[in-house]
């Protein structure tokens, strides 16, 4: 039998956005990851501080939506308004700690 993650997590961490970009993710041991779709998803996510970098596809408004899946609970989303051009990406901090009452808190750069 294989174990599914999203099945045996205690948490999960997803961003997405509402036009299509690139998303890269880089987690506080270093570990990068990378999508070319517009939703990244991490389980079990370890708290610290994460490089998030978007590179949209087109010169576009959209939001940036930050949720914290804890299992058997409510997801705690936030969201954020960008105004994106072509090529041209958005770098930010995403500072991660479920245990703050604001779990997910992100620094431009």
């Amino acid at each position: 039998a294989v174990i599914l993650p999203e099945e045996t997590a205690k948490t999960a961490l997803m961003i997405s956005l509402d036009q299509p970009v690139k998303i890269k993710i880089t987690d506080p041991k270093g570990n990068t990851s990378e999508t070319k779709e517009n939703i990244s998803v991490s389980f079990n996510p370890m708290v610290g501080l994460y490089r998030l970098e978007i590179i949209p596809k087109e010169s576009t408004e959209t939001y940036l939506h930050i949720s914290q899946i804890p299992k058997g609970q409510e997801a705690q989303t936030r969201s954020f308004s960008l105004m994106l051009k072509e090529n041209r990406p958005f770098r930010f901090y995403l500072i991660y700690n479920p245990n703050n009452p604001i779990p997910v808190n992100l620094i431009s750069l």
